[in-house]
């Protein structure tokens, strides 16, 4: 009996075709032309429990990095004693983390397109938590600066991959406001860090204190922050590889076995009466598989086949087809990055900065960018730490992270029809509020600006995401991530170093070249080719 056209209601009240069983054995070419995996998800996994409890998991890995990132930035004011750091030391510190991430994300996202999704995902997450969890034992500032930069070589490995992994399991449909729901939990991120410093940084008494060994509440804070990664990684071992890695290399039966996997989970009530009625497919694949490179290969042999797999798939990314728009990306990373970052993980040490110098001078009129030279401090030999760092600092920022939720909400509601219209204006509008900084003279101006900076930037961040996962193939998707994210990490950490070395004295420089790259960046982004209407292969 042909069941091509009759329809079963599943859990979650979608309408799923079922299919009968020669309409299922699809030619791989046929399913591409067909939609491809997304058609099979579509129509035989349908769209319910498993996707949402993805996106809680995956949710929690692109959270755990945002908590990894930021987290440096709360811990400024409150290192600064222990570790004796200068303006210039901060700006390393908060950089350090980017130039692992640059090291990171194009290795780990082109053994994500080798060895799979999931596996190198975990591995990146436990690098990430696992070297911010020991950094919080380091005594002194270069232990604790290289410790970070294994930290961010791990981050740099799960911003890539999580996205690629977590797109490739989306059916045509649920494919924009899903990828808009992993974005928002960046936000989640934002939130918890400043959450967990306004909570644990203030404990000036709690911890472990000796002559030689110190572990107060900033690096409790550390510890906080880093398990968020841990647990991400032991929740995702829970969780298949992706189902469209799987057939791109030829492991049909495994990416049945997960589409049936993704059916029984949508359709728990269904699967007790009708079957997974997809039994297999045949697939073409050109001869690059994961068999060659097992543990019995050589050494030699595997290092050989990797570097000519790199320059491989970087040589793919700007073919004929997608040279212009990895060129873009490239640019718009760097940018954003840069204006993003530089400033971001500055607020807290210039509000910390606002409320010192207005508790000292009597003064409540004093902009983040006009302090008098002489009353800024960069001598590490006469730091003032008998005072515990103002606990406003820590509300100001957690104020600001919530900032970013109208943002979010926005995003998942229209990114599915207005992709590049966010992507550019949000990064016009970012620019020029940037060139407000001027106008502000208080704590409260300050306050506002801010979050209205961090409120439009989660536009850009939000859809330039999504259009790099829509723009490449499955088998060039985590490469393009990763390899566009090594310039952000460039524009990141050049964003930190030129704060760092400018803050004290000439602000001025930092906040025009952000205002100008975002606002120059946006224009641009208006050439990348749209991709609201097209569909993952």
């Amino acid at each position: 009996m042909d069941t091509r056209n009759r329809k079963s209601e599943n859990d979650d009240g979608l309408q799923v075709p079922l299919l009968s069983e020669s309409d299922m054995k699809l030619h791989y070419s046929e399913a591409i032309e067909r939609a491809g995996i997304l058609f099979l998800m579509s129509y035989s996994t349908g769209f319910g429990r498993f996707q949402w409890l993805l996106l809680l998991v995956c949710g929690m890995a692109n959270a755990s990095d945002a908590v990894e990132i930021l987290c440096v930035s709360f811990l400024l004011p409150s290192a600064e004693c222990d570790l004796h750091l200068t303006s210039s030391d901060k700006g390393w510190l908060s950089a350090i983390i980017f130039i692992g991430m640059m090291l990171g994300s194009y290795i780990w996202g082109m053994l994500g397109d080798y060895f799979g999704r999931r596996m190198v995902l975990v591995a990146a997450l436990l690098v990430n938590g696992g070297f911010g969890c020991l950094s919080s034992l380091s005594q002194q500032f270069s232990v604790f600066l290289v410790i970070r930069l294994f930290s961010g070589f791990g981050v740099g490995g799960s911003i890539p991959v999580v996205w690629s992994y977590f797109a490739e399991f989306q059916t045509e449909e649920s494919r924009p406001h899903q990828m808009c729901l992993l974005a928002s939990f960046w936000m989640v991120g934002n939130i918890v860090t400043a959450g967990l410093a306004w909570i644990i940084i203030p404990l000036n008494h709690v911890g472990y204190f000796s002559d030689d060994f110190v572990f107060d509440s900033w690096r409790i804070f550390v510890v906080a922050c880093s398990s968020v990664a841990i647990i991400a990684a032991l929740c995702l071992l829970l969780f298949p590889e992706s189902p469209m890695f799987l057939l791109k290399k030829g492991r049909e039966h495994e990416a049945v076995a997960v589409l049936e996997e993704m059916y029984r989970k949508n359709n728990p009530k269904m699967y007790e009466t009708v079957p997974y009625q997809v039994l297999g497919l045949h697939v073409e694949t050109n001869g690059d598989s994961n068999s060659e490179l097992t543990l019995s290969t050589r050494w030699f042999t595997f290092l050989i086949r990797t570097a000519h797999s790199m320059l491989q798939q970087t040589k793919n990314l700007f073919q004929p087809t997608t040279r212009r728009a990895s060129f873009i990306f490239v640019i718009i990373n760097f940018t954003l990055a840069f204006s993003y970052y530089g400033l971001w993980m500055w607020y807290p040490e210039l509000f910390s900065r606002m409320t010192a110098y207005a508790r000292t001078h009597n003064n409540s009129e004093v902009n983040v960018c006009s302090f008098p030279s002489d009353s800024v401090n960069t001598n590490v030999t006469s730091l003032d730490c008998s005072n515990p760092v103002d606990i406003t600092v820590f509300f100001d920022s957690f104020l600001i992270s919530l900032s970013s939720l109208p943002s979010n909400l926005i995003t998942i509601m229209f990114m599915y029809k207005a992709r590049r219209v966010f992507l550019s204006l949000g990064m016009v509008l970012t620019g020029l509020s940037v060139f407000l900084i001027w106008i502000v003279k208080n704590r409260t101006h300050s306050l506002i600006l801010s979050s209205v900076f961090g409120c439009l930037s989660m536009f850009p961040y939000n859809s330039l995401n999504v259009v790099t996962a829509e723009s490449f193939s499955t088998d060039l998707r985590a490469t393009a991530m990763g390899f566009f994210l090594v310039f952000g990490r460039i524009g990141a950490v050049l964003g930190n170093v030129v704060f760092g070395e400018l803050v004290d004295y000439h602000c001025a420089i930092p906040v025009l070249l952000v205002a100008t790259f975002l606002a120059s960046s946006g224009m641009l982004s208006l050439l990348i080719p749209r991709t609201d209407q097209r569909t993952l292969v």
